[in-house]
């Protein structure tokens, strides 16, 4: 598509981006840690991890409330009033003429918060204290099926959850992309050389049953709203509509040009397919500020029309605690924890493997069963001057959570401990693609949104 078409469709579609603000910013740690699925604990694969410093052992609301910076906020400064943290699974390739494998590192991180859907919004429109959910399915290794869950009369487009772009300078406007949520071909390219790189982006769900979390059933309390993932009808079961979360992460596939083979990508959990392309939420929003900035901001920035909130430092200037130290870059033999690399769709889900594990099978019993790879080969222990940090456990709140009815949508007062994406459900997309140009560039946090524009089916 040629830029002429590309900014016509902008100034078509950009009323679809009122009510809506963007975080802007930078990772600064990479560990194999996950508050949600896994606190207290190493995980099972490595995770690249922005926002809040408030990464512990022991994260909650409250916690993260005492956090003194982000990586994330205007790509210049965070906002003191967000103690947020957001993570996603690393990606891998094959080092040039071996086996080892690189990590590819991030280059910048947006993530759009914005009031789009049918239904009746949460009052107040704001994630309550302590919510934390999943988007994407790490065990995916093969396009969803566009089908609600349980009911394949009704269909939605569940393959759009997930996408993947090349951005390249090519003449002729034409991007390489993923099909049906997965990695695109990318034989003949290296480097995704234009701005935004190589680009994994995913829709967060919206809609929330109104209960607590269930450690035990971490994805059922959140799912995607019916007939369309963005703008359609909270379901029955789940009518809380909360804030969307849409997030964008970059690759800096330039930065190690020449260093790897191409169309070797891998996530940290063995997955070559990037159809298990997920991302994690934890909600450290002080209370009362979010509602107020959805609702005034009318940009893809944070600009002046917004609800006043307070500038911190710079985001340059904050770092996340690394909690487990071993080699997560490379050249290493084997992505870090047990992880094997494979097809089987779905992926056995296995249990976290000790620190310093580089190709395990995992030992066991599975957390989740599945099936297993007759491929993978033994683990490989690697020595490591850390200690694994002692298991601590994060409570649960007892409180019961918001209350809903068909006309009326009220919100609860009580704290939560956790709430989560239910990645199995999602709805009908009508967006073939997204099609990014650039607004602006950042200096140093390079991470500055890409206004959008929509093709929609015919």
């Amino acid at each position: 598509m040629h830029l002429a078409t590309i900014t016509a469709l902008t100034t078509i579609f950009s009323g679809a981006f009122a009510g809506q603000f963007v975080l802007q910013g930078r990772d600064s740690v990479v560990q194999r840690a996950d508050p949600i699925l896994n606190p207290g604990q190493i995980s099972q694969h490595v995770h690249v991890f922005m926002g809040s410093n408030g990464l512990s052992n022991d994260v909650t609301y409250d916690s993260l409330q005492k956090s003194s910076c982000s990586t994330m906020g205007n790509a210049s400064n965070w906002i003191v009033e967000d103690h947020s943290m957001y993570w996603h699974p690393a990606m891998y390739v094959k080092a040039k003429g071996s086996d080892q494998l690189l990590r590819v590192p991030n280059n910048g991180h947006n993530i759009y918060y914005n009031d789009h859907g049918a239904s009746p919004p949460r009052d107040p429109f704001e994630f309550p204290p302590g919510f934390r959910m999943i988007a994407g399915d790490s065990q995916m290794r093969g396009a969803a099926e566009n089908v609600v869950p349980g009911n394949s009369s009704e269909r939605q487009n569940r393959q759009n959850i997930t996408q993947w772009i090349c951005h390249e300078n090519d003449p002729s406007g034409s991007l390489p992309q993923g099909v049906s949520g997965g990695f695109p071909d990318m034989a003949g390219l290296s480097a995704c050389s234009a701005y935004d790189g190589f680009n994994g982006a995913i829709h967060f769900p919206q809609c929330w049953n109104g209960n607590d979390f269930d450690q035990e059933n971490p994805t059922a309390h959140m799912v995607y709203a019916v007939g369309d993932i963005e703008n359609g009808v909270c379901p029955d079961s789940h009518p809380i509509k909360l804030p969307h979360l849409f997030m964008e992460n970059s690759f800096d596939l330039s930065g190690i040009d020449g260093e790897w083979d191409e169309d070797t990508f891998m996530l940290a959990q063995g997955d070559p397919t990037g159809f298990g392309w997920h991302a994690d939420f934890f909600n450290g929003w002080e209370q009362g500020v979010l509602s107020k900035l959805i609702m005034s901001c009318v940009e893809d920035g944070l600009g002046p029309e917004c609800s006043p909130f307070t500038l911190g430092g710079s985001v340059n200037d904050c770092n996340i605690p690394l909690l487990y130290k071993e080699d997560v870059d490379g050249p290493i033999a084997a992505a870090p924890g047990c992880n094997p690399n494979t097809t089987v769709n779905p992926a056995p889900l296995l249990q976290p493997c000790p620190l310093g594990t580089y190709g395990g099978t995992g030992t066991g019993t599975p957390v989740l069963s599945g099936a297993s790879d007759s491929s993978v080969t033994s683990p490989a222990i690697a020595s490591s001057d850390t200690v694994v940090a002692p298991v601590s456990t994060i409570s649960s709140s007892s409180d019961p959570a918001a209350q809903a009815s068909s006309s009326t949508v009220s919100s609860s007062t009580a704290s939560l401990t956790s709430a989560s994406a239910d990645s199995s459900s999602a709805a009908k997309h009508t967006h073939t693609h997204w099609i990014h140009t650039v607004v602006t560039k950042y200096v140093e946090a390079r991470a500055e949104p890409t206004r959008r524009a929509v093709e929609f089916a015919g």
